[in-house]
């Protein structure tokens, strides 16, 4: 009797190190689309901005800007957007390189809500975007609005 409660205690001991490993793993992956913009831009200022169409993948069909509205919408629209670190690879549909005063960045995203980032002063990652795809809706609205100009 006494060796069952001793292999008991120590598969439950087992198990619930095992639980906590698990969450802190993978909580400490998790963070926001905010904190990682922040992070590649390092206090630098904005520049332009282009997106690029995939399906439209012309360079006559990329949108450039320098207006800081625009580029400050990519940015801010989406802050709150909750991501995590993943291994996929994204299905690109958009690209948005951001010019700096300090360099440059780029965010590719797509409907498969994965997001890839990829800048001169962080490692390039891929996230999962979890719940709406936020950035993807900026983006479009971007293109929409813009279309005629």
């Amino acid at each position: 009797m006494n060796k069952k409660k001793s292999i008991t205690i120590i598969i439950l001991v087992v198990v619930i190190i095992a639980v906590i490993s698990y969450f802190i793993l993978n909580t400490s992956k998790e963070t926001t689309y905010e904190s990682i913009i922040k992070e590649n831009l390092d206090g630098a200022t904005l520049d332009s901005m282009v997106i690029k169409d995939y399906a439209n993948s012309e360079i006559s069909n990329h949108f450039l800007t320098d207006e800081k509205e625009l580029i400050q919408q990519i940015i801010d629209d989406p802050a709150g957007m909750n991501i995590k670190e993943t291994d996929k690879n994204p299905r690109y549909e958009y690209s948005v390189d951001i010019f700096t005063d300090k360099g440059q960045f780029n965010i590719a995203v797509g409907s498969d809500n994965i997001l890839y980032i990829y800048g001169s002063h962080t490692p390039s990652q891929a996230y999962t975007i979890e719940g709406s795809n936020l950035l993807l809706l900026t983006i479009k609205d971007i293109l929409a609005s813009n279309s005629s100009n």
